[in-house]
């Protein structure tokens, strides 16, 4: 008998251990020791729920302090929960698509991850002043939350935390909070205001990801770094001044800010990494007129791809590289400096607007399709000898004119299918590949100054119809190129004329002398004076005429932007583009 006493007093003291569900007034708790929680039950909670401060179980009375993982996850019918300010721990309400009002105990000190995540009828909710951390996702998809005051002893506020809250309208991040996360605003579409703290570093992933009415943002003056898609698709995003701070922007940062019209990168962001992690940062931002780069390295892949109203380009700095599709697409592109560009990659400015291409005089390498599908520009000029990639200038239907000075390498169609090509200008040694003028029906003259003959493929006037075009070379060459099976096909061979030597001289002799023009004006410096100078139009007809002066002289011409020039000084000639 005391036997049996003994077992039943073990088991009765267990149960003072061992954790117990309970259900009292339609609530479902948890017990251990003096914890207590509130849990799922059988039943999901529905209506309006109130949780007591206390609990009396077995004639002992607990203090609630916890809502337990899952308690209310899913209850689609719950409208309103009351908590206590005992409450020092909530999991959350995940998917209650009728929770309209809830308050958060004083006693809690973070908004866990997701928290309220699909609560899609709740339009707002005070936060009290000792909560310190935002979880993941903790607002995620609460489309009817408006408004929502961040306390400012917050630190933290983990990735996705407001995401797709359709109807927040503004939002003030408190100076205290340290960082913020990927993807934070994302899909908030109309979110029109923002005020970021000054401590900010970072703008991180996809943090204001297709927020579509954020006309204007303040960027942190400190701040360091932009990342990947983190203003992607802001729609309405008119102007943005990045700070001088920030020395990386990653890829697609202002991809599609259609509003943006004028953007200056500052000279700290130069060492663009190549990566596909750096590509498209201003592609389809189709408003945008004018870009300063201030210190450029490189110019990263797509960064500027489709924005159709962009005219104005600026960059600075030393042997830059312009990469694949950089500028491609770019209609309003009419001109563009190339004098500190080292090299020009891939479908760079393919599809773009530009008039012109000037080579300067210096070493420049092209790529595939570089200039391919420039439906508007009418002339290809070099200064250095240069080699013209496969397909570089491929199918520019306006293209007339074509001059390498100091002569050039042609790879596989590098001008095929420029079917408006009629003059093309070869000064120095020059290579011409397989159908390097494939489909250029219209060529009507070609130049070819170099004292030995040019190589050239067999293939290389495929569908040309040379046989109508005019060969131009040096005299003492005439009978070798007609006696060549593929130069011999074309319909004259004939002796260069003093007049062409003169008019595409590549260079002078003096190299003292210097020419500008803008505007009609020419401006030449180095010539002694009382030197004659004189300018004439591409056809040979005097544009202009002075006698040269101490320092400067200068000569004002009718030759509009773009025309052509010949300016002799005494017995020098150069043959000059109108900038």
């Amino acid at each position: 008998m005391k036997r049996i006493l003994l077992i039943m007093m073990w088991v009765c003291m267990a149960m003072v251990v061992r954790a117990d569900e309970v259900l009292i007034d339609g609530i479902y708790y948890f017990i251990k020791g003096d914890v207590v929680g509130v849990i799922a039950g059988e039943n999901k909670y529905k209506g309006d729920v109130k949780i007591p401060e206390t609990i009396v179980y077995n004639g002992t009375e607990y203090q609630v302090t916890r809502i337990e993982s899952g308690a209310f996850v899913g209850c689609t019918e719950l409208t309103s929960v009351e908590l206590p300010e005992c409450i020092n721990y909530v999991s959350g309400f995940p998917g209650c698509t009728q929770l309209a009002s809830i308050n958060i105990p004083k006693g809690l000190t973070k908004i866990g991850d997701g928290m309220f995540r699909d609560c899609v009828s709740l339009s707002s909710c005070e936060l009290p002043d000792n909560i310190k951390s935002i979880g993941q996702g903790a607002f995620e998809g609460c489309t009817k939350l408006k408004e929502l005051k961040i306390p400012s002893g917050v630190e933290t506020i983990r990735m996705r935390a407001f995401s797709k809250c359709i109807s927040l309208q503004s939002i003030e991040i408190p100076d205290g909070v340290q960082s913020i996360n990927d993807y934070l605003f994302e899909g908030c579409t109309n979110l029109r205001s923002v005020v970021l703290p000054d401590s900010l570093k970072t703008i991180p992933i996809g943090c204001f990801m297709g927020c579509a009415s954020l006309s204007s943002i303040t960027l942190p003056k400190k701040l360091e770094a932009i990342n990947k898609m983190a203003f992607k698709n802001c729609t309405s995003l008119t102007s943005i001044e990045i700070p001088r701070s920030v020395t990386q922007i990653q890829g697609e940062a202002f991809y599609g800010c259609h509003g943006i019209r004028e953007i200056t990168i500052p000279e700290k962001i130069q060492n663009w990494s190549l990566s596909y992690d750096n590509s498209f940062i201003f592609r389809d931002c189709k408003n945008l007129e004018s870009v300063t780069i201030e210190k450029a390295v490189a110019i990263p892949s797509g960064m500027f791809s489709g924005c159709v109203n962009l005219s104005s380009v600026t960059i600075l700095g030393e042997d830059v590289k312009i990469e694949s599709n950089a500028f491609s697409n770019c209609k309003s592109l009419k001109s563009i400096s190339l004098s500190n560009v080292r090299s020009i990659s891939s479908s760079a400015f393919s599809g773009s607007g530009l008039t012109s291409v000037v080579f300067p005089d210096r070493e420049i390498s092209t790529g595939y399709k570089s200039f391919a599908g420039c439906k508007d520009l009418t002339y290809v000029v070099s200064d250095r000898h240069i080699t013209i990639d496969q397909g570089c200038f491929y199918e520019c239907p306006n293209l007339e004119s074509v001059v390498f000075r100091k002569g050039a390498s042609l790879v596989h169609r590098a001008f095929g299918g420029c079917t408006g090509l009629k003059s093309v200008i070869f000064g120095g040694i020059s290579n011409i590949g397989d159908y390097a003028f494939d489909e250029c029906k219209n060529i009507e003259d070609i130049y070819c100054f170099y004292g030995n003959m040019a190589p050239v493929s067999g293939i290389a006037f495929t569908d040309a119809y040379i046989e109508y075009a005019t060969l131009h070379v040096p005299k003492s060459l005439v009978e070798q190129y007609s006696n060549d099976a593929t130069w011999g096909m074309f319909g004259k061979i004939v002796p260069l004329t003093d007049e062409d030597i003169a008019s595409h001289v590549p260079s002078m002799g003096n190299t003292a002398l210097s020419i500008r023009s803008h505007n009609g004006i020419f401006v030449v410096d180095g010539a002694s004076a009382g030197t004659p100078i004189a300018v004439y139009t591409s056809p040979g007809v005097l544009a202009g005429f002075a006698t040269a002066m101490e320092g400067s002289t200068t000569l004002y011409t009718h030759i509009q932007k773009g025309g052509v020039a010949i300016v002799k000084v005494g017995q020098q000639t150069k043959r000059v583009i109108m900038k």
